[in-house]
């Protein structure tokens, strides 16, 4: 199941945690805390957690309401590690 979350990553473009629940058929809290263990053992990385102005979060540069959004939310990018492993399974 880690890989299928690591493919899901690997294919990139935007996907909510709840599409990605979907998508695999397991809960929102599981791909949370999944996600949450693949960064602990270094096979992802966090590189945003809310809407915020572009200079605090660069992720959101030109989204016309960067400085107002109170969004939420989580992006991840594999790592060289995860990369490899993925390689290696396939």
């Amino acid at each position: 199941m880690l890989y299928q979350f690591l493919a899901a990553i690997q294919k990139g473009g935007f996907q909510s945690h709840l599409e990605l629940a979907r998508q695999m058929g397991i809960s929102p809290l599981m791909v949370l805390q999944m996600a949450q263990d693949l960064v602990r053992r270094g096979y992802l990385e966090e590189t945003g957690g809310s809407c915020q102005a572009e200079a605090e979060q660069p992720a959101c540069s030109g989204c016309a309401v960067s400085t107002v959004c109170q969004t939420s939310f989580h992006l991840w990018s594999l790592t060289a590690k995860a990369q490899q492993a993925l390689k290696d399974h396939s």
